[in-house]
């Protein structure tokens, strides 16, 4: 129902998550409890992570839809690089991330090259999981607004990404950020998107490379990317092959508009 919810969310079976109207409120608000987040899960590396929502398979289906979550307040730069929040995690899981506000999942800047701060993030090592994730909001992440992963060297997960708008933090001292990654033998589409605003403020055209990128497909291959608009960030769209990870071959890009890069 409309409200405020200070709470960390756990959820281990199949079920919908949705947040209703009633009257003239509409918003369900999840934010950080009053001490901040604490630890609740891990990625598939092991690094702790303090999520607001957390959905822990395997062999769950789970739909959340219609809620805002908001991360201001994570209690979390004492931790440094250990610290990781994020809005929404899906691990080993399946289903559908639509019509959300995922905002403010941030470090302090002054924690350069920390991989932390994820606004929805799946990770898994199966690619029998897979993800629709549409039509959410995700604002201000210190690392990645989207992030769809696997266990590198494997197949991962398969997402369908459509329709969301992805709005990074501009200039930043903290983190390489980039709206939406597909990475680490995860696979799937990127479609019709407004991303951008991802600026390393370190990287200069002297000593380029670490940069952010609007859309950036790591060590994954066949991954579709389409009609995307993608806007003010250091790289457009980028497919990159690791050979410790994998090969992001057969990427399609087509259609897409790039601008102020």
């Amino acid at each position: 129902c409309p409200g405020t919810y200070p709470e960390q969310v756990t959820i281990t079976k199949s079920l919908i998550l949705k947040g209703i109207s009633s009257g003239n409120a509409g918003a369900a608000i999840i934010v950080p409890p009053s001490g901040g987040l604490l630890q609740n899960a891990t990625r598939l590396s092991g690094a702790g992570v303090e999520a607001q929502i957390y959905v822990q398979g395997p062999s769950v289906t789970v739909n959340i839809s219609d809620l805002t979550l908001d991360a201001a307040g994570n209690n979390l730069d004492s931790l440094g690089c250990n610290g990781d929040p994020v809005g929404i995690f899906y691990k080993f899981a399946s289903g559908t991330i639509t019509r959300n506000a995922v905002l403010n999942d941030i470090l302090s800047p002054n924690f350069n090259g920390c991989g932390g701060g994820l606004g929805i993030y799946a990770a898994s090592n199966a690619s029998s999981d897979t993800l629709k994730i549409t039509y959410n909001h995700v604002e201000t992440y210190s690392k990645n607004g989207i992030t769809v992963n696997g266990p590198g060297g494997a197949p991962g997960p398969n997402a369908t990404i459509t329709n969301n708008t992805v709005i990074g933090q501009g200039p930043t001292t903290g983190a390489a950020e980039n709206s939406i990654q597909v990475g680490f033998g995860a696979t799937g589409t990127i479609s019709t998107n407004t991303v951008g605003s991802d600026v390393w403020a370190p990287d200069t055209i002297s000593d380029p490379g670490d940069a952010a990128a609007g859309i950036l497909v790591y060590a994954s291959s066949g991954v579709f990317i389409s009609s995307n608009n993608v806007n003010n960030t250091q790289y457009g769209i980028v497919a990159v092959t690791d050979t410790s990870s994998g090969t992001a071959d057969n990427t399609t890009v087509t259609k897409n508009t790039v601008s102020a890069t």
